[in-house]
């Protein structure tokens, strides 16, 4: 019995060969992520407050040094835009087979919802506008060099989110 191959197949075969094979490097390192959160809920308003303890860890023999970059992002009120409330670096040496932790800042973000204003014998005040940014996640990087070596996002969704949002705007102070 005589076999018959397709040009098409012998073709596919010899393209495939000469791409080289693309191997991604695995890197010694992970990161995890612990939140710490806080709320404060006022008649309107709801204050949330967040950090993160950034744990990161060296599987390989020999220390390093790195840089924890870290972002909070936010959902504005008004736009409904996803912000970065917060961001910041910290440096993290982590000796060869072992766990560093560090803490970022507390972000603190202020939403108040929309409702009528008060108005005098009973009658709904004028409509008072949702305003500032709620919590919505964050993001962290470990970084050596330039080169992004681990990262976690929560949701995963902030990910696409680190290179668009844009920082939020503070909002006056919220009258209690």
């Amino acid at each position: 019995m005589k076999l018959i191959i397709p040009p098409v197949a012998v073709l596919a075969v010899a393209l495939i060969s000469l791409v080289p094979s693309a191997r991604a490097e695995v890197s010694p390192f992970r990161v995890r992520v612990e939140q710490a959160n806080k709320n404060e809920t006022a008649k309107l308003a709801k204050t949330q407050k967040r950090s993160l303890k950034i744990f990161v860890s060296n599987a390989s023999k020999e220390s390093a040094e790195l840089r924890a970059k870290y972002v909070f992002f936010g959902r504005d009120a008004k736009g409904n835009d996803i912000v970065k409330i917060e961001e910041g670096e910290k440096p993290v040496s982590v000796k060869g087979l072992s766990t560093e932790m560090v803490e970022s800042a507390v972000a603190t973000s202020t939403f108040e919802e929309a409702h009528s204003a008060n108005a005098s014998k009973g009658k709904a005040g004028p409509k008072v506008e949702a305003s500032g940014t709620k919590m919505l996640g964050y993001g962290v990087q470990i970084l050596q060099g330039e080169q992004v070596v681990a990262e976690s996002y929560d949701p995963p969704s902030m990910k696409e989110q680190w290179s668009k949002a844009m920082p939020a705007t503070k909002p006056p102070p919220v009258k209690k």
